[in-house]
């Protein structure tokens, strides 16, 4: 998101004196993290067979820092809301 900012608004110090660019990039990474949540939906279109087996980029068992990937996009979209307020 700073390499974005700073492209964009051609100022180097943007992304560290505004909130929105810090918030922005924790909530997408949230948004990329619940994505890749084993037992999302995947919309079928058509008369396409469902499949038994989806495969997912991250299991039930994968962890970081020794917490369960099931949590971090609400630790990430809370850090996001913190980030505002520092």
């Amino acid at each position: 998101m700073e390499l974005i900012t700073n492209r964009h608004f051609h100022d180097s110090h943007y992304y560290s004196q505004h909130w929105w660019p810090k918030l922005t990039a924790f909530w997408i990474a949230a948004a990329i993290v619940q994505w890749m949540l084993p037992g999302r939906q995947d919309e079928v279109i058509g008369c396409a067979p469902q499949m038994e087996d989806k495969s997912s980029i991250l299991s039930d068992k994968d962890s970081l820092l020794y917490i369960p990937v099931k949590y971090w996009p609400g630790i990430l979209f809370a850090i996001g809301i913190g980030s505002y307020f520092i």
